[in-house]
């Protein structure tokens, strides 16, 4: 019987086979018993017996099923467990497919979804952290798109952690419901591509309740994996004053080990690669293409793919859809792109010619082009599917936006493009991000359109930069609506600015209006303000109520308040009694958690798990902090972190320099010098020591190992050949280093050279460099050129190194320019810099210079309203 009583029929195996044959039986008798003509007694027998395994069947099935209705009362519903990391998809948590190459069919011991993975050189860190961890830990692998980011997660934890749990949310609200439901220990927490968990309000809220979960838990992985301008704007300070997007995001990852994922493969990898690629065809395929300037990693994606797709598109039209996909993204624009934003988007990109010529269907052409099935399924546009037979939008491949943002960087955009923009976007987050580029464009107008639109649909953190460009704008009436709109959402940090504004002008009914709406909103500090407030207002009995019903609700602030004014009003006695009650009333204590880690013990936590030398690392960080405990070991943290290691070697070296610290050292440093490509951050440091030791043989003899390793090991070993006057055998050295380190190289040789008197070698190798991109070139040849009177030529190159994205050499370069009395040339550079680069730090630069040069009133004007389209300042009319 089921829970509702009815009786249920459900065959059994036995009966689905007894019945048909029953009836055969049956047939067969009656027609080689019965004297009349039965031919069609054999069809209809077995019609009969179909029809009846059919029902059969079908009541099988509707009884193996689980019967919401009929199921008992009360009866335990079966829940899948989630999975382990041996059973999940390594394509589902984000690793890329691989090209199809024909031979790996023929190949069955090939895998047919991904290449044999060749051990990274970054590995060994990441096998070390997952090798049993004892507490929790939190890894982030750091690099561009297509670096093998996500294979190198997955292998890790596949080897290290096959049979942990592994949890894979699909969004922020996804990941704190995850969390909220609990951990169990010996669980993976997969956040592939970090930025979708981390963007937004819930992302604020995600990293919070991960931070908590770590410190409360243990035997749980956090591994996640972003690019590096999501790091860089995640941790990246803000400047005092502002608020603070990204608090808890970058307090985060602040206690994250950072794995930095090179885009080439180390020399290393690269002859691991080509032994595998024996037994591998795809392998094999990605290392031919190596000469074409993409990485293996890359190719074996479907990259070259990918970009022959898009660059050589039959029309324009078919360009245009990927251009649109490429800008909306670099400018902002993360969730997936609608049909209707894309087509806006395209059609603004196209020449007034092209769109007059343009045939019937062009756009529903071009986006199926953009979303054809190349080699192993990837495409340049994936169309996204939250329920069948409806797209939601359209996702860029991450090789393409990697690219595109590269190759596209200082398109314009025009008034008609951010239109689109703002009334096709309908994700907040995305209207805050397309809101902050068009402001660092000099774009006011259209960025505050944007972040309207963004408040509007509820991103209340984009008050901060609408209140503050309002307010620059001179719209201050506009600024306050904005303000108190904000403060009565409850943000603290915009109700006190409106407190000190109120306070300012002295408005005292409206800062009670303003507290007390602060109040009712949850905030106790306004509470007490607005009880001091009343009392120093006589009305002092509404103020002891307020603070009493404050206490009431378990405030010991408001009671220690309370207390202090009863004092002042003479009434003693009940002053006590509220002191007893503190005194009497239990402290709630904080939950028990893990010990959260030292600056010292994170520290040396990560530089442990960094290096091949754990033991080495160890004694010399005890002797810092023996010699030097001031020494500040988070910054030396972030510097590391940040992959700028190298950096601090010189610091480390000149405080270990002095004996006896630097013998000291040395003997810990002893096991680096059999091995120092193991490690080159710390045999750099040694070889430094060893030269302040006055061991320069020692030294030279280590650099040399060194240099095709790491640029800072021959800028070292160039510096050490130059001063002991060997100049021919540093060019040798340095000549060799291009290989390896390319424009820097490059830079350092045409110094020799032109040491060396040979002034046309140096210019030519110096203008090598800073074509390919080298600050210190760049500089070094606007030196050179604006003393020669080659102002156009300096004009030129600067414009190249701006669209390269060569922020910092164009600002340079425009001081230069200024410098020597190009103010034209210097101002037109830097508008470029900002209307079509979105070099926002070229903005205060362009003000500064026309301030000294007396033109007051247009960078006002530039302050208020803003630049247009080709740079020039936005109109009083606009």
């Amino acid at each position: 019987m089921g829970g509702d009583g009815r009786r249920r029929w459900a065959a059994s195996p036995v009966a689905m086979v007894a019945i048909p044959v029953a009836i055969g039986l049956v047939g067969n008798l009656a027609t080689s018993t019965v004297e009349i003509e039965a031919w069609w007694w054999l069809p209809l027998t077995w019609t009969v017996t179909a029809l009846l395994v059919g029902a059969a069947v079908v009541s099988q099935i509707a009884q193996s099923r689980p019967a919401d209705r009929g199921a008992p009362d009360g009866a335990p519903v079966m829940v899948a467990s989630p999975p382990t990391v041996k059973e999940s998809d390594p394509i589902a948590l984000g690793v890329h497919p691989a090209i199809a190459i024909d031979l790996a069919i023929e190949r069955p011991e090939l895998s047919r979804r991904l290449p044999t993975y060749v051990q990274r050189d970054h590995d060994r860190l990441l096998w070390h952290l997952l090798d049993g961890p004892e507490h929790s830990a939190l890894v982030m692998l750091v690099g561009t798109s297509s670096t093998g980011k996500t294979r190198s997660a997955y292998e890790a934890v596949a080897n290290c952690l096959p049979d942990w749990t592994l949890l894979h949310p699909m969004h922020a609200t996804d990941l704190l419901a995850t969390l909220e439901g609990g951990v169990e220990p010996r669980t993976v927490l997969w956040l592939n591509e970090s930025q979708v968990y981390f963007e937004g309000d819930h992302g604020e809220a995600a990293a919070a309740e991960i931070r908590r979960f770590l410190t409360a838990t243990s035997e749980v992985v956090v591994i996640g994996s972003m690019w590096p301008e999501y790091w860089f704007a995640y941790t990246r300070m803000p400047r005092p004053g502002t608020p603070d997007p990204h608090h808890q995001v970058r307090a985060l990852l602040e206690n994250a080990t950072k794995i930095s994922v090179p885009d080439a493969f180390t020399p290393t990898e690269l002859k691991n690669a080509h032994q595998i690629a024996e037994r591998d065809s795809r392998l094999a395929t990605a290392l031919t293409g190596l000469d074409n300037g993409y990485g293996v990693t890359q190719i074996l994606s479907g990259g070259p793919d990918l970009m022959s797709r898009w660059e050589d598109a039959p029309d324009p039209y078919r360009r245009a859809v990927v251009n649109a996909a490429i800008d909306a993204r670099r400018l902002g624009h993360l969730s997936p792109l609608s049909a209707e934003l894309l087509r806006k988007l395209s059609a603004a990109s196209l020449s007034e010619p092209q769109r007059a010529g343009a045939p019937p269907g062009w756009f529903e052409e071009s986006l199926a082009y953009a979303c054809e099935p190349l080699r192993g399924g990837i495409s340049l546009l994936t169309a996204t599917s939250p329920a069948e037979n409806r797209v939601e939008g359209y996702v860029l491949a991450d090789f393409i936006d990697q690219q595109g943002r590269a190759a596209r960087r200082c398109s314009p955009v025009s008034d008609e493009m951010w239109r689109a923009l703002a009334v096709h976007t309908g994700d907040a987050d995305d209207l805050e991000r397309l809101g902050a580029s068009a402001s660092s464009r000099g774009r006011y107008p259209q960025a505050l359109a944007l972040w309207r639109a963004s408040f509007a649909r509820g991103r209340l953190s984009t008050w901060s930069p609408l209140w503050q460009l309002l307010g620059q704008m001179g719209r201050s009436r506009e600024a306050e609506d904005v303000l108190r709109q904000a403060s009565d959402s409850g943000d603290v940090h915009a109700q006190q600015l409106l407190l000190a504004m109120l306070r300012r002008a002295r408005r005292g009914g409206e800062i009670e209006q303003a507290l007390r709406g602060m109040a009712a909103n949850g905030n106790p500090q306004a509470e007490r303000e607005l009880a001091i407030l009343l009392h120093n207002g006589g009305r002092k009995r509404e103020a002891e109520q307020l603070l009493r019903t404050a206490f009431h609700r378990g405030d010991r602030s408001a009671a220690r308040l309370l207390l202090i004014l009863l004092q002042r009003c003479g009434r003693t006695n009940e002053a006590e009694e509220i002191g007893r009650l503190l005194d009497t009333q239990a402290v709630v204590m904080p939950t028990r958690r893990q010990p959260e880690l030292s600056t010292w013990q994170l520290l040396e936590r990560d530089m442990r798990a960094a290096t091949a030398f754990p033991e080495a690392v160890s004694a010399l960080l005890h002797l810092l902090r023996q010699r030097h405990p001031g020494f500040d070991g988070e910054r030396l943290r972030r510097r590391m972190m940040a992959g700028r290691f190298n950096e601090a070697s010189k610091e480390l070296a000149g405080l270990f320099g002095e004996e006896p610290m630097r013998g000291k050292a040395l003997r810990a440093l002893d096991d680096v010098r059999a091995a120092p490509e193991e490690d080159p951050g710390l045999g750099l440091l040694l070889a430094d020591l060893l030269l302040k030791d006055d061991r320069q043989a020692e030294a030279e003899h280590l650099l040399r190992r060194l240099v095709d390793l790491d640029y800072q090991a021959l800028s070292a070993l160039a510096d050490l050949l130059t001063k002991s006057g060997r100049r021919e055998a540093c060019v040798e050295v340095l000549q060799a280093g291009i290989g390896p380190h390319g424009a820097k190289a490059r830079y350092l040789l045409a110094q020799v050279h032109r040491d060396l008197g040979r002034d046309e070698e140096s210019d030519r190798l110096l203008r090598s460099a800073a074509a390919e991109g080298a600050d210190a070139a760049i500089q070094e040849l606007v030196r050179r050129l604006l003393k020669g009177g080659h102002i156009a030529e300096v004009v030129d190159m600067v414009r190249a190194a701006s669209r390269a994205g060569r922020a910092e050499s164009v600002r340079r370069a425009a001081v230069l320019l200024f410098n020597a009395g190009r103010t034209e040339e210097a101002l037109s550079l830097l508008r470029d810099a900002i209307v079509l680069c979105g070099n926002a730090e070229a903005l205060p630069l362009l003000m500064l210079m026309l301030i000294r040069t007396d033109r007051t009133e247009e960078a006002a004007a530039i302050s208020r309203r803003g630049l247009t389209f080709d740079g020039s300042t936005v109109s009083e009319s606009s």
